[in-house]
C-alpha cells in the first residue's frame, strides 16, 4: 500500500517537476548516481539508507532529510530510511 501524502503537499510535489529544467547538468549527473544507487539497492530487495550531511548540523540537513523522505514517498519508493547529520554537534 502506497503511503498517502497530505493533499496540498502532494500538489506541491507535483508542481516541482515543472522546475526540473533549472537543475544544472552537473547536478543532474550527481543525482543520477544517487538514483542508480537507489535502484540497485531496491533491486537487491535491501532497504535504502540515505544520510544528508551539512556543516554545523543546524537545520539544512534536517530539511534535506525531510524532503528526501517526502520525495521517496511521493514517487512510491518503498523501504527508504533517511537520516541527517552534520560536521559539528
Amino acid at each position: 500500500m502506497k503511503p498517502i501524502l497530505y493533499p496540498p503537499l502532494a500538489d506541491y510535489c507535483a508542481s516541482l517537476s515543472d522546475e526540473f529544467h533549472q537543475i544544472s547538468e552537473e547536478r543532474k549527473s550527481i543525482l543520477r548516481q544517487l538514483s542508480d544507487y537507489i535502484k540497485d539497492t531496491r533491486r537487491q530487495e535491501r532497504p535504502v539508507l540515505l544520510m544528508v550531511i551539512c556543516t554545523h548540523n543546524s537545520r539544512r540537513s534536517h530539511l534535506g532529510q525531510v524532503w528526501l523522505q517526502i520525495a521517496a514517498t511521493y514517487y512510491g519508493i518503498g523501504r527508504v530510511q533517511t537520516y541527517s547529520g552534520g560536521t559539528e554537534a
